[in-house]
């Protein structure tokens, strides 16, 4: 194992076994959870996912949490959610140990939300947050996510600029920034976007300077074909490795659209101080900056499967 994958793959998987297709029950996957966080590649694991309101199901409470808030098909329907949700969450933090919650909160954007104007974009953010501190909630990163539907380009824009400017305004080193959360798969094969849609969206968060993270569909290494979906799944390390190198390289999305479609694992290289992909080479502090600032994580329903397709490369 070389250096370069521990810097790839390092707390880049937050578990979702909760969620399709694993769908366990929530003592199966606090187990699961459990046992991965005392396992061999704890360093790959990121935060426990579960929705708000299963938090009060969680028999042996853990800090370290990914939230999902319910959302709402407008602005009205959000915000009545998300005081449902952060009172699940307050109630949740009472029974911590010591109170402390170093969590995220991921959430769908209303797509009446991000096709307005810049002004209302920051407002309803600014909302969001100053709800939280209301609630009197610790710090959290949150990921808002913006679907690839209708008119999606020119809504990522204006939400990744908008969470752009705030954030800059926060200043760096803060535990609660905000991020784009993008859809990569699922458990039919509408549910995939393309790779040139993954390509534009990456580059706009890019472009930005949003930090991004990616949910559902993320389960192998490698592009490839799926039977159970009957379509092409994404690889982690095309659509994170990609990610890396065009964070670093400022790739346009044709490049970057070629490294996601890649389905020859061969292509990417994981040596003790570079990472690439053919003749693309990035240092391996580019790649930690790359994934400390920029491609955070993935949210998958197996924590195993993303192991053992990196051993049967033999890059684990």
């Amino acid at each position: 194992m070389t250096p370069t994958i521990l810097s790839f793959m390092s707390n880049i998987v937050d578990y979702a076994g909760l969620f399709p297709p694993a769908q366990l029950d929530m003592a199966e996957a606090e187990i699961n959870f459990d046992e991965y966080q005392g396992g061999i590649y704890s360093w790959m694991l990121g935060k426990f996912v579960a929705p708000a309101m299963r938090l009060s199901e969680i028999r042996h409470p853990t800090a370290n949490l990914s939230i999902l808030g319910k959302g709402g098909k407008d602005s009205a329907e959000f915000f009545a959610a998300l005081r449902n949700d952060l009172e699940n969450v307050a109630a949740y933090v009472t029974r911590l140990p010591n109170r402390k919650l170093p969590y995220a909160f991921e959430v769908v954007l209303p797509e009446t939300v991000a096709s307005l104007g810049e002004g209302e974009v920051v407002k309803f953010i600014s909302e969001v947050r100053g709800m939280m501190l209301e609630t009197h909630l610790p710090s959290a990163a949150t990921f808002y996510e913006v679907s690839f539907k209708g008119n999606w380009e020119k809504r990522l824009e204006t939400v990744s600029r908008m969470i752009a400017k705030r954030n800059r305004q926060q200043g760096s080193g803060h535990s609660d920034y905000m991020g784009i959360k993008l859809r990569t798969g699922g458990i039919v094969a509408d549910a995939f976007p393309s790779a040139e849609q993954v390509a534009a969206a990456i580059v706009a968060c890019r472009d930005a300077g949003v930090p991004f993270k990616c949910t559902a569909g993320l389960h192998h290494p490698f592009r490839r074909f799926d039977e159970s979906v009957q379509t092409k799944m994404h690889g982690f390390v095309n659509v994170f490795g990609g990610a890396a190198l065009a964070h670093a390289l400022t790739l346009d999305e044709k490049t970057l659209t070629e490294i996601l479609l890649d389905e020859d694992g061969h292509h990417f290289l994981f040596s003790d101080d570079k990472f690439g992909w053919k003749n693309l080479l990035i240092s391996r502090n580019d790649l930690e900056k790359a994934r400390r600032e920029f491609a955070i994580s993935f949210g998958s329903c197996s924590f195993t499967e993303p192991i053992e397709d990196l051993q049967k490369w033999k890059l684990l």
